[in-house]
């Protein structure tokens, strides 16, 4: 037997789901925008995010004396993206793209870092993993795309069509 619920019994559930963004950040400092890393997804507030006390001293330790490189190889780029669970901040140095390119990939539940600078040809991975598949898709997904040229990206492999069921 199927039961109807009146929109009366639902009130409570609605009522509490509309509030429950305001309880995640109920302890969050005043003036503190992003109680989550998760919520820079989708912006642009990059500047804001690497500078984030949960991001930065990750940061600087995973990059180390190539911070001042990774930093300029993603002074170029868009929004905040998520894959595969990672905050992503992939970009180029000014008129450097296919050249000069960097990304830096947060994994907003634990703070980890990593990143990879792409220059004169060669990739560097800036992590604290040793094996290089340990590393998040994140990372290397991002280094399928500078090998490519961002051809993948930009023309149409061979075996793909386009079409309608």
């Amino acid at each position: 037997m199927c039961r109807r619920l009146s929109v009366r019994s639902w009130l409570p559930v609605v009522t509490l789901l509309a509030l429950q963004p305001l309880a995640i950040r109920a302890d969050v400092p005043a003036g503190t925008r992003h109680a989550r890393l998760f919520d820079y997804v989708g912006s642009y507030e990059t500047d804001q995010l690497l500078a984030d006390p949960r991001v930065a001293p990750l940061l600087q330790r995973v990059a180390g004396k190539q911070l001042e490189h990774l930093r300029e190889n993603i002074n170029v780029l868009g929004s905040v993206d998520l894959v595969s669970g990672w905050l992503q901040l992939a970009g180029n140095a000014p008129h450097g793209g296919t050249e000069e390119e960097g990304v830096i990939c947060i994994t907003p539940d634990r703070a980890e870092v990593q990143a990879a600078i792409f220059s004169k040809g060669k990739i560097m991975a800036l992590s604290e993993q040793t094996d290089y598949m340990n590393l998040p898709l994140c990372i290397k997904d991002w280094i399928t795309q500078v090998n490519s040229l961002h051809n993948d990206r930009m023309v149409q492999p061979s075996n793909v069509s386009m079409g309608r069921r």
